[in-house]
């Protein structure tokens, strides 16, 4: 759940894959010619907040299914304390579900509903952490270097891609979003392009995170539609791709739709208690050692 920032979305879903296997035991259009693409100068301006709130969706349609698997939620970003919290709900194959979700820079904190929270794994916590640099080992992702060089995993990385936009940027019309009006683009975000556009420091783990997303996709380029603000800032993406999923026989289509508001400083509240974590970071690593990325 929770998008595609970094090649993140994909290794979340093996690490739920991972514990589930103990758990459920138990307007016109124009071309914007200007030398500033506006995507580009939005993602920039936006990524100066301090943070934001954001609220997604997203349908994850797995391969040979008619039926998608459809989840939303609400969430916040603290750029200075590298932290984002999400609540989402949703359903599939005629069941709902409800996760908490926290991300402290690489470590991923997930609530666990109370029937999973017996579970000899868990030793009856309500939460569980990965450390995801334990798990990019297991699949063959220095997740290290990533967070040596700032990265982290939440929905500023979205952000962050899109000064990456390549070629004509192309302007659909205007539309309200959030009771503000905003300037409709669609563009190309150029993945090999992506690393000379951030921090020399952090050029090596850019490209090392997106030859990662390049495996799960299987593509070099993603068309996404951007809605800025008047303000410069990013408002709204959407935008639809495939992924090799963990255990899945081919590519799932995923539509996915954000939206950003609030921008500024953040309250974000601490991390669980130790005394309410179980580190599931060795045990998960352990299941995904031969599970490799990509379509196989």
């Amino acid at each position: 759940m929770g998008g595609r920032w970094l090649p993140t979305s994909a290794v979340v879903a093996c690490v739920v894959a991972a514990i589930g296997v103990t758990l459920s035991g138990c307007a016109g259009s124009s071309a914007v010619s200007s030398a500033v693409d506006p995507v580009a100068q939005a993602a920039q301006v936006s990524e100066l907040a301090a943070g934001f709130k954001a609220s997604l969706s997203e349908e994850i349609t797995p391969p040979g299914s008619s039926e998608a698997i459809k989840a939303s939620g609400t969430g916040v970003f603290d750029k200075k304390s590298q932290r984002s919290i999400f609540s989402i709900q949703g359903s599939a194959e005629g069941h709902s579900f409800h996760a908490e979700e926290q991300y402290s820079n690489v470590t991923l904190y997930m609530r666990l509903p109370s029937s999973s929270q017996k579970s000899s794994v868990t030793h009856g916590k309500p939460w569980v952490k990965v450390d995801l640099r334990g798990v990019g080992t297991a699949l063959g992702i220095s997740f290290s270097a990533l967070s040596s060089s700032g990265a982290s995993f939440d929905p500023s990385q979205l952000l962050s891609y899109l000064k990456a936009t390549s070629g004509q940027t192309t302007r659909i019309g205007t539309e309200q979003i959030q009771g503000l009006l905003t300037t409709h683009y669609r563009g190309t975000i150029d993945y090999e392009q992506y690393a000379s556009k951030v921090a020399p420091a952090q050029r090596a783990a850019a490209r090392q995170g997106i030859a990662a997303l390049e495996r799960l996709s299987g593509t070099h380029s993603q068309l996404v539609d951007v809605w800025v603000d008047g303000q410069h800032r990013v408002r709204r993406e959407e935008l639809t791709f495939h992924e090799c999923l963990a255990g899945a026989s081919g590519p799932s289509q995923i539509h996915l739709k954000i939206e950003y508001f609030d921008f500024g400083v953040q309250a974000i509240s601490a991390v669980p208690a130790s005394s309410e974590v179980a580190d599931l970071t060795s045990y998960v690593a352990e299941k995904l050692k031969h599970v490799k990325l990509g379509c196989q």
